[in-house]
């Protein structure tokens, strides 16, 4: 069993964890487990990764003897089982280091997350291409899209999608090595690298991988030096057809601050985009979630349902949460049923912070876009109808509408009391424009970055 594979060992915990949903409530599970991972096997004793040293005291202390059952299921051996949070791992030189590399433990925070896979990916129209070519990259590792470059304003999928590509390979191809990080994690072991002397060889350490996934790819911006270190990877994995997936917040000919061969590189393979989901599928969305979870869909007025989509609709972690309020209201309370006074109670919270940021939202909205089009916003805010202005304020209002989503009266009563079906209207107008014209479509995303 010591001699498993990085790969194996994941196959190996992704099956005991499937046994502990169905033995543990999944609250519990979500908040204690599902993060864990094998780091090391010494004898007859696994040593579980978590993500902090409260999780391991809890799951000892609490889940032990549900974990130790569902390890012997799955391997049929009385195992010893010790849970360390990373951090006290990383102080523990006598454990072997994540991916085997005894003298030089790096990336040891970045650990693909079993839960974020392709089947509980929920597919809409916002988000159905990159989807798709997500699985199609997976299936045939850099010989279709390299690199595939995802983008999306934040808490859209984005990094779902990095995870479900690395949790399908591992699963089916499990000869693959797959490194995943954000951009963040490369950069500083880049600079501890460069820091170090030492003979240990960084870029042959990432080369020996088959599959390299960085989260939020944009934080390279300005970074010369680490630049010029992932340019020489980047060279070397797509010469050998590994593959390369990237996710960010913007288009690559977008980040500006970033090397223009990098740029151009990221636009050989496939962009796709991810936009802001649609209320039915925020709708969708919280249904699987919670068949999946330890309640019953049938603990929810549909009305309910509706309304959670509506109001946290432009974000889907903001939408996660509001669900995540729900299910800890409804234990809080002992509550077997949750209708839409109920919800409204328990979401108050969050709605509040929505309104406030809301108060403060519009007006930024309005200076961007003013700034963009070379116009004021008193001028945008009257009454004037000239072609500049009116579609700045079409603009703003789209913009309000979709990224705060305002009530069409609430926006009226912003620009001079017009009633709402004129707000409507310049929705409608600005939605139409985006579809006929891609370079519009640019615009608008690049006015959403600096706002958001």
């Amino acid at each position: 069993m010591s001699e498993l594979t990085k790969s194996e060992k994941e196959k190996l915990w992704n099956k005991v964890l499937e046994k502990l949903q169905n033995k543990i409530k999944r609250t519990v599970y979500d908040a204690f487990l599902k993060d864990t991972c094998i780091y090391n096997i010494e004898d007859n004793t696994l040593i579980i990764a978590c993500s902090s040293s409260l999780n391991a005291n809890y799951i000892e202390s609490r889940l032990l003897k549900e974990v130790n059952e569902a390890i012997t299921e799955v391997t049929e051996t009385n195992f010893q089982v010790k849970f360390l949070g990373l951090q006290d791992l990383k102080k523990n030189k006598a454990n072997t280091p994540l991916n085997n590399y005894e003298k030089h433990p790096i990336y040891t925070n970045n650990l693909l997350k079993p839960e974020l896979n392709f089947e509980n990916f929920v597919v809409g129209t916002t988000n159905q291409v990159a989807q798709r070519a997500s699985l199609a990259v997976a299936n045939s590792l850099g010989t279709m899209y390299n690199p595939l470059f995802i983008y999306s304003m934040s808490g859209l999928g984005k990094t779902h999608l990095l995870n479900a590509i690395g949790n399908y390979v591992s699963k089916e191809f499990n000869d693959k090595k797959i490194l995943f990080c954000t951009a963040q994690d490369f950069i500083d072991e880049y600079v501890n690298y460069v820091r170090k002397d030492t003979d240990f060889n960084l870029k042959s350490y990432i080369n020996s991988f088959d599959v390299l996934l960085i989260d939020d790819i944009q934080l390279l911006q300005n970074k010369t030096k680490t630049e010029e270190f992932f340019f020489s990877i980047f060279e070397d994995f797509t010469k050998n057809n590994k593959q390369i997936v990237l996710t960010c917040d913007r288009l690559p000919d977008e980040l500006n601050g970033l090397d223009q061969r990098l740029v151009t590189r990221f636009s050989t393979g496939l962009t796709t985009l991810i936009t802001a989901p649609t209320k039915e599928l925020c709708e969708e969305i919280l249904r699987k979630k919670i068949a999946n979870s330890s309640l019953s869909i049938e603990m929810f007025d549909d009305e309910v349902i509706k309304f959670v989509a509506k109001t946290f609709k432009n974000n889907i972690r903001e939408l996660e949460g509001a669900l995540n309020r729900l299910i800890f209201w409804s234990t809080l309370n002992n509550l077997s049923h949750i209708d839409i006074e109920e919800a409204s109670n328990a979401l108050q919270i969050l709605k509040d912070s929505k309104k406030s940021k809301s108060k403060v939202s519009t007006q930024k909205i309005i200076n961007v876009v003013c700034d963009y089009y070379k116009t004021n916003p008193s001028a945008v805010m009257s009454s004037l109808r000239t072609n500049n202005v009116l579609l700045a304020r079409q603009v703003s209002i789209y913009l309000i509408r979709t990224i705060l989503d305002l009530p069409f009266k609430d926006i009226g009563d912003l620009f001079s009391g017009k009633d709402h079906t004129t707000i409507m209207h310049s929705v409608t107008k600005i939605e139409e424009m985006l579809k006929k014209d891609d370079s519009f479509q640019q615009v608008i995303n690049k006015l959403k970055k600096q706002i958001v």
